[in-house]
């Protein structure tokens, strides 16, 4: 049975690599080929007016027909901006993906030589009151270590966050279920999110269309000021989905 869930949990370990794998060449291909859209037809747009400006009068191209064409490549390029959105938000879903393992704590004092894994259990079992193991597979802090500063600045840093990995999903599952018992400790324990799950999320919070916002199973969720609620998964949807602030 435990050769059975190492082969499973390895087998998951190799599914999200290639998740990640994916997601990359996806990005930089689409990218890519978008740049080499944009600057073909900017440099065409481009080519026409120098024509323009140096034979004036010789140009057989009317003013009409001008604005016609620099239209259609406005619709065109706007088309191809909502393709890329719609593309980001289905790999920013993948790379989310990817973290469903994994947590992020937040508040724990940083020491030399520390075992992160040992402080991650320790938390869970005297803070969140779980008694069974938990089973992780790897816990690091997340950064660059902070010095404490010099000359008379004496404050101490924030510490880093601890990433989380974990063997179990549901055992993450019971983990987040149980951190309301941080409250007023100090500690926080938060969903591990994509950079730009975290845009998504400071945005909401910082909109005046907005009335609450947050994230739960690797999704943006948002209440807006007329109570309606929706799933955010582009910046732009705040202000087509949401009514002005009056």
């Amino acid at each position: 049975m435990a050769g059975l869930l190492e082969h499973r949990e390895a087998l998951t370990r190799m599914i999200e690599e290639a998740v990640k794998v994916a997601v990359s060449t996806a990005i930089e291909l689409f990218d890519k080929n978008l740049r080499l859209y944009v600057d073909g037809r900017l440099k065409c747009l481009d080519d026409r007016m120098c024509q323009i400006e140096e034979s004036h009068h010789s140009v057989s191209i009317t003013h009409d027909q001008f604005y016609d064409q620099l239209t259609d490549l406005q619709n065109k390029l706007d088309a191809k901006t909502i393709e890329f959105e719609k593309l980001s938000s289905k790999i920013n879903s993948l790379e989310q993906y990817t973290r469903k393992a994994h947590i992020r704590i937040f508040g724990i004092v940083e020491s030399d030589g520390e075992d992160c894994i040992a402080i991650a259990k320790k938390l869970f079992r005297e803070k969140l009151g779980i008694t069974s193991e938990i089973s992780i597979d790897a816990a690091h802090r997340v950064g660059v270590p902070k010095g404490r500063g010099s000359g008379t600045n004496t404050e101490i840093p924030r510490p880093r966050g601890i990433i989380v990995r974990f063997i179990r999903r549901d055992e993450r599952f019971r983990v987040l279920s149980n951190r309301k018992n941080l409250k007023g400790t100090g500690v926080v324990i938060v969903e591990d999110m994509t950079v730009e799950n975290v845009k998504l999320l400071d945005s909401a919070r910082n909109s005046r269309r907005v009335k609450s916002a947050w994230f739960t199973n690797g999704k943006v969720f948002v209440v807006g000021q007329n109570d309606y609620k929706f799933r955010l998964e582009r910046i732009g949807d705040l202000n087509s989905k949401l009514p002005p602030f009056p």
